[in-house]
């Protein structure tokens, strides 16, 4: 691999603002890590997080549309920047791994997509660098059983191959994965011993829940209730607490009692998670939607 690097050496890209060949990783940057949105609570979601971002292997930090995934690892991502150059990929039906080599300061056009995948893998593993992949669920092929082996999309099967390899390789960088899907053979990876590790985002704590409140100066009545109804969920929370303040007076309990507000972004982030489901996935929330079985019945049946 190391020969790849150097039959290819003419094609670094040459830094930005500089005359001549930039080195590895110092590519222009793929984008900017996003500014997370108000923020509240998560101290030992990203204690755990920036652990794991500081040693080698790869994390997937899997949880629900707006439950602040992306928010999450962007606050984390501060403990790692004097140790590690970030790369940031938001995925989505165009991307593609070339943008990954650029951002490394190596020209793709001079490539074969297989030779992207060794070129990502040998820096990854020659140099310290964190490489986010978000909203990586759009990698995978909708409509299989969650007890299927995760498959690909045709045009993203390269990242299949990419993220195999990595898992195999001895890095010296991270790889974090945020996403709605599981990985499942990731997950297989991870059952084999190799370095890579799960974490899943569930929504905020009681607590958590009522500094949020606080910040909208509300007061401590009814917030339980609210987490409860929300359970915890910050995207929905955050979308509702103005609603409570504009047309409620500041009063949750009054707001609770007329309505539970799901913004419409809410709405449409989730049908296209249900979206994502087999069909099998999709008749059984259906039915406990419907009230009509228990889970523990539908198991049964």
């Amino acid at each position: 691999m190391g020969e790849l690097l150097s039959t290819y050496a003419e094609a670094r890209l040459p830094a930005a603002g500089a005359g001549k060949a930039a080195v590895p990783g110092n590519g222009p940057p793929l984008e900017m890590v996003p500014i997370p949105p108000q923020f509240m609570g998560r101290v030992a979601e990203q204690a755990e997080l920036g652990d794991l971002l500081c040693q080698p292997g790869i994390t997937v930090l899997l949880g629900q549309p707006g439950i602040g995934k992306t928010a999450l690892a962007a606050k984390t991502l501060p403990q790692v920047f004097s140790i590690a150059q970030i790369i940031w990929q938001t995925i989505d039906a165009q991307s593609s791994i070339a943008k990954i080599v650029e951002a490394l300061g190596i020209d793709p056009a001079v490539m074969t997509e297989n030779q992207w995948v060794d070129v990502v893998v040998e820096q990854l593993r020659s140099q310290k660098f964190v490489l986010v992949l978000d909203q990586a669920e759009e990698l995978l092929d909708a409509g299989k059983s969650a007890l299927e082996v995760s498959l690909y999309r045709p045009a993203h099967r390269v990242y299949g191959q990419l993220l195999k390899q990595l898992a195999g390789h001895a890095l010296q960088s991270s790889v974090l994965i945020l996403t709605q899907q599981p990985f499942r053979d990731l997950e297989r990876y991870q059952r084999k011993g190799l370095p890579v590790y799960s974490l899943q985002l569930t929504g905020l704590g009681a607590e958590d829940v009522r500094a949020l409140v606080r910040s909208y100066d509300l007061g401590d009545k009814g917030y339980k209730r609210l987490a409860s109804l929300y359970q915890g969920h910050p995207g929905c929370l955050m979308a509702a607490l103005p609603q409570v303040v504009d047309l409620y007076n500041g009063d949750i309990e009054e707001f609770l009692k007329a309505t539970m507000f799901v913004e419409a972004d809410t709405k449409v982030a989730y049908e296209v998670s249900f979206d994502r489901l087999s069909a099998i996935e999709q008749s059984v929330l259906n039915t406990l939607a419907s009230g009509t079985l228990t889970f523990l019945e539908i198991v049964k049946n």
